[in-house]
């Protein structure tokens, strides 16, 4: 509890926001961490309402979670009773995480403007889409006797109950995406979600979807709030821009004090070639429609690695002589190649916007699964490769 309140304290946003907490104290009487977390809220400045836990539909297993339907169904009314509460108040959006989950301090603001691109990528009438922070678990434990190799993977999903292809992805270009902090339309989120108010009021929620599949994992109170997202029109994007841990395990809670090291970074002045950056790049100049009208194009938010972003060099040359939080307006020479046909040939005048900066790193978790060449930065999914070449590829690895 005491790492989760950590981080939700040290949240940082370029613009006035204003945080309140809302803490559900949903301890069992047996749990040996709940007198020493309630001492810990009460000393937080938030909102705690107790929901009783029966403390029997629900433990942890030796190699994954031994979730019950009654243990989904007291969650899905847990959040639901969340989702009351924010739309009685006059909340803008709903931020949504569940007590195991440890972001940087960068992770709100980070889901906000993603929200913010989706919208400009169609237009500034279109609702604000639903977003979550893609976290990398190992979702079952590696067991010493077992041969199987165990692979860690995304809480965010393509197709139910969780499968990471379809929708014209194959699960390899997906994962890729991901680990490329890639923003990504998808169908399944959760534990880390950012929900506005526009979804809430539009009937979003936790309670039972009709139509799920049959299966244990379609009984998932997440599932159920996707499959409604989806059935009311609701866009979900996955943001995998913070860094952020699950200490899904028990046998991972000692590593927590090292994550959070790694996580509370502060935000560099200037970045490097090579560097992580988020930027924004508006176009000022008006530009014809094709029916004789100018309009404003939408702002087109570029995340990636400085010296291969998909910009023009014009406009990566200045980004990286910028500091973050600064803007500048530029002149631009957009060539005749250009992949919108009304900006070929013109110059522009556009306004850059450096949003963040910080050194190029795999996320937690998923870091320890893929090979990352320590000259190029460019990195090799395990799940690509047989045992075989795993092996061989380590071995090489080791001699250089």
């Amino acid at each position: 509890m005491n790492a989760l309140l950590q981080t939700l304290s040290w949240q940082r946003f370029r613009d006035k926001v204003q945080l309140e907490f809302l803490f559900v104290d949903n301890f069992a009487d047996s749990d040996p961490f709940a007198a020493e977390s309630r001492a810990l809220l009460k000393e937080f400045d938030g909102t705690t309402i107790t929901i009783p836990n029966p403390g029997d539909d629900y433990s942890d297993g030796t190699e994954h979670r031994q979730w019950t339907k009654p243990a989904f169904d007291r969650m899905a009314y847990i959040k639901n009773q969340i989702i009351q509460h924010c739309l009685q108040g006059d909340y803008d959006y709903l931020f949504l995480l569940d007590a195991d989950v440890l972001c940087e301090p960068y992770t709100i603001q980070s889901l906000l403007d993603t929200a913010n691109h989706e919208r400009y990528l169609a237009n500034p009438t279109v609702p604000l889409p639903i977003v979550s922070g893609v976290y990398w678990t190992q979702w079952q434990w590696h067991q010493p006797e077992s041969t199987d190799v165990v692979h860690a993977g995304p809480q965010v999903w393509l197709r139910h109950p969780y499968l990471l292809s379809g929708r014209g992805w194959t699960e390899a270009d997906f994962r890729a995406a991901l680990v490329n902090r890639q923003r990504v339309q998808v169908w399944g989120l959760g534990a880390c979600t950012l929900i506005p108010r526009y979804a809430l009021e539009k009937g979003v929620g936790f309670h039972h979807f009709e139509g799920l599949p049959a299966g244990p994992m379609s009984e998932g109170e997440d599932r159920h709030f996707c499959a409604r997202a989806e059935a009311l029109h609701l866009k979900m994007v996955a943001d995998p821009w913070p860094d952020i841990f699950h200490a899904y395990h028990p046998q991972e809670y000692f590593q927590i004090g090292d994550y959070l090291y790694r996580l509370e970074r502060t935000q560099q002045k200037e970045p490097h070639l090579g560097d992580l950056i988020s930027a924004k790049v508006e176009v000022i100049d008006p530009v014809p429609d094709g029916n004789g009208n100018m309009h404003r194009l939408g702002a087109k938010w570029v995340r990636g690695r400085l010296g291969s972003l998909n910009v023009l060099p014009e406009i990566e040359e200045e980004l990286g002589g910028m500091q973050v939080g600064a803007h500048k307006l530029l002149k631009i020479h957009y060539p005749s190649h250009f992949s919108l046909p009304q900006l070929r040939n013109q110059n522009k005048i556009v306004r850059l916007t450096l949003l963040d900066a910080k050194p190029f790193m795999i996320a937690p978790v998923i870091d320890r699964e893929v090979f990352v060449g320590n000259r190029s930065g460019r990195w090799i999914d395990h799940t690509t490769l047989t045992d075989e070449q795993m092996d061989d590829i380590a071995r090489g690895a080791t001699a250089d």
